[in-house]
């Protein structure tokens, strides 16, 4: 968390988080404060400047770095063409590829996707080009998470993962008939609140 960070940027709230030995998080402040608050996203130019600077350090010191924000990297949804996909994404997609970054993390669209970023159509599968996870909501049906293994080969392997409400609740005997049938039921409630 912030209070671990090794690097802090001064004019967000960006920071730098040490996984182990090799690896770093970057942890991006996106959100937009001023003149108000935005539900769209941009990383500040000053940011970009220090984000290049840890980028530079961590090259140096042979460090990987993933990092991670709240808006997307690149263009995820064609029903939300606005306020998902940072602001300034060319801009972070350029220096990003440029220290060859494998991944960036973010969310905000509820949702669990892989991308990899294609700049021109008809690009080889097998070209470097950094990826986007878009992890989703925890508290969203089907209650999922993300789990990233990090390979000493340095691959990244990703994959989801639910987690079983109702084995949990048989387990601990709980008689709540949501919790026992809780697939079924979270799905009932997300259709009933987006309608309502």
């Amino acid at each position: 968390g912030y209070d671990q960070a090794i690097s802090r940027d001064e004019t967000s709230l960006s920071y730098i988080c040490r996984l182990d030995e090799k690896n770093w998080l970057m942890m991006l402040d996106s959100a937009q404060y001023e003149p108000v608050n935005l539900g769209g996203g941009r990383i500040r130019s000053t940011t970009v400047k220090w984000m290049e600077e840890q980028l530079e350090a961590a090259k140096e010191l042979g460090i990987s770095v993933i990092p991670i924000a709240h808006h997307n990297l690149l263009k995820e949804s064609i029903l939300y063409p606005v306020d998902c996909t940072l602001e300034n994404s060319d801009e972070v997609i350029k220096l990003l590829e440029r220290y060859r970054v494998p991944v960036f993390i973010s969310g905000h669209l509820h949702l669990q996707r892989t991308k990899k970023y294609k700049p021109e159509p008809g690009e080889p599968e097998d070209a470097y080009h950094i990826s986007e996870i878009v992890a989703d909501s925890f508290a969203i049906p089907p209650c999922q998470y993300g789990f990233l293994e990090w390979k000493e080969d340095g691959s990244l392997e990703y994959a989801t993962r639910a987690v079983d409400v109702s084995a949990w609740a048989r387990a601990h005997g709980v008689e709540n008939e949501d919790l026992l049938h809780f697939q079924d039921w979270s799905y009932r409630y997300i259709q009933k609140l987006i309608s309502d």
